[in-house]
């Protein structure tokens, strides 16, 4: 009898434990939170960017001695001026302009193209004097030249390519650069006998040659892109002819008719350090 109602109270007690346990609300697991996905820089992108642009160059003055009354010797003008004197014209502005390219990610490379339009204050008169061969009087002439180069845009087409830890991206890039230069050439010779005589040019070049550069970018999001950029451009060099225009001979105000013409050229190249932002597609 005992044992009977032992049975009957173990199996109630069971009983009751399951109900109650079937009660309880069920134990649910925390959904795993979503894992956002990889950032990569392959893309379209377009943006805005602006900076500075300086070059350190000389002009180097010369003469071309066309007159057939007056001929120099080479060992006349060797005599009297061996080598011109340059001067310097440095120059320093503002740059900026628009950039669009294309990147492409593989693991942790990336390989890129870009292009990029800007536009330039970059522009410096400068001057120097010096002594030249005296042509009217086979002597020596003190003559002050005056040089203003001007460049107002510039563009490129480079390649880049570069190394990406995550949302950080190193690289170097290098190609094409063109751009336009404004150059004009003054020249006032004053001879031992007073007698002054007055030069002027200008020419004005598209002109085309390279660049490199490197830089850094970082994403601030997936689509936004800031950049620090160093890029060195060279275009070749660029001279010009300054023809006589007048001259004051024996004070008196006459046209200069002779061929003896003036002349200066430079490098163009620069340095650029500027900054850009991007939206990638």
């Amino acid at each position: 009898m005992m044992k009977t109602l032992m049975l009957a109270s173990t199996v109630s007690l069971a009983t009751l434990s399951a109900a109650f346990a079937a009660d309880l609300p069920a134990r649910k697991t925390a959904p795993a939170a979503p894992v956002a996905p990889a950032f990569t820089w392959t893309g379209f992108y377009a943006g805005l960017n602006a900076g500075v642009v300086w070059s350190n160059r000389n002009v180097t003055p010369a003469y071309i001695n066309n007159d057939p009354v007056l001929p120099w010797t080479p060992q006349e003008l060797a005599t009297l001026w061996p080598v011109p004197a340059p001067y310097a014209n440095n120059r320093v502005g503002f740059i900026g302009g628009a950039q669009i390219g294309y990147n492409y990610q593989m693991g942790q490379f990336v390989i890129g193209a870009e292009a990029d339009f800007m536009g330039s204050t970059a522009n410096q008169r400068s001057s120097g004097t010096l002594l030249v061969p005296n042509f009217m009087q086979r002597g020596t002439a003190t003559e002050t030249s005056s040089s203003n180069i001007q460049q107002s845009w510039l563009g490129t087409v480079r390649l880049r390519a570069g190394y990406a830890a995550d949302r950080v991206l190193l690289y170097v890039t290098g190609g094409f650069a063109y751009g336009n230069v404004d150059y004009s050439l003054t020249t006032r010779e004053v001879q031992g006998t007073g007698d002054t005589l007055n030069f002027a040019g200008q020419r004005s070049q598209t002109k085309g040659g390279y660049t490199f550069g490197a830089g850094v970018e970082y994403a601030l999001t997936n689509n936004w892109i800031i950049r620090g950029e160093y890029l060195y451009y060279n275009l070749g060099s660029i001279s010009a002819i300054a023809n006589p225009t007048s001259a004051i001979i024996g004070g008196a105000i006459t046209p200069n008719l002779s061929t003896v013409l003036g002349k200066g050229s430079t490098m163009i190249d620069g340095n650029i350090v500027r900054a850009a932002i991007s939206y990638k597609f």
